[in-house]
């Protein structure tokens, strides 16, 4: 254990070997090459579906670059980019955190994803006053994705505790939910990236947009203000805008309803 001596001694340490990296990589990016090894987190319910899409153009473009991607939440992204172990991460915003850069990416839309003959299915779309919680499924706490899909329903009162006190499987990621709801019962709320790649049958058969406003989300690059590998960090976030499929929003649009990002 630290005392709070050892604290204090911990913190400028590391931001003296901080200084003591960010020179060299000062002098390495004074050239106009983009190089060296490159750390970028990803969230899990964005990491499936938005990494194909651009990792293998990117490693042809920039062959002198070494991409380590990891698959962590939300919580622990930050954590890392604070401690410089991380360069960058792919993550919901906006975070309002200190001393990050958010350069939003995409706007991707929720939709439902529910079992064949569910009361849910019987429209064209879905109203957000519909979704209850007592056959709906969900992802594990400490998934942003999580918290803004129970932004949709209401908690406020005491039925809806008792729904949500009642759901005794949270899935680790969204393909386990989709293949519980497909092969059983109930519903779970799935992004517009992932819904894009479904066959059109399964979309007929088991996907319902929402009215407007849709609900969505927010999908950002985050990096430090301060961060060395500007240069890097752009030609990243520019190989992945270049790559985006068309169900994606570019921008933020009036018919979007974005979500917040809760941070515990």
């Amino acid at each position: 254990m630290l005392t709070e001596d050892g604290e204090v001694i911990l913190q400028q340490a590391r931001r003296i070997l901080r200084e003591h990296k960010r020179l060299k990589e000062i002098a390495h990016e004074k050239s106009d090459e983009i190089s060296g090894e490159f750390r970028l987190g990803i969230i899990p319910t964005v990491a499936n579906t938005l990494v194909p899409h651009f990792v293998e153009r990117f490693a042809e473009k920039y062959p002198k670059v070494t991409l380590l991607i990891d698959e962590l939440k939300t919580s622990s992204i930050l954590q890392e980019l604070s401690e410089d172990r991380l360069d960058a991460g792919v993550m919901a915003t906006p975070l309002s955190v200190a001393g990050l850069l958010e350069e939003p990416l995409y706007y991707e839309t929720f939709n439902v994803y529910a079992a064949a003959g569910h009361r849910l299915l019987k429209g064209a779309t879905c109203r957000v006053n519909n979704l209850e919680l007592s056959d709906m499924w969900l992802l594990q706490d400490g998934h942003c994705f999580k918290d803004q899909v129970l932004q949709l329903c209401s908690l406020d009162d005491a039925k809806s505790a008792k729904m949500l006190a009642r759901i005794q499987f949270q899935g680790g990621n969204l393909d386990t939910l989709l293949r519980l709801v497909r092969q059983g019962t109930g519903y779970t709320l799935l992004p517009a990236f992932m819904i894009d790649q479904m066959p059109s049958d399964e979309m007929k058969s088991h996907v319902r947009k929402f009215q407007k406003p849709f609900p969505a989300r927010e999908i950002s690059m985050v990096s430090r203000r301060a961060h060395w590998r500007r240069k890097t960090v752009t030609a990243l976030r520019d190989s992945i805008l270049t790559n985006l499929p068309r169900c994606l929003y570019r921008k933020k649009a009036p018919e979007l309803r974005v979500l917040d990002v809760c941070l515990s």
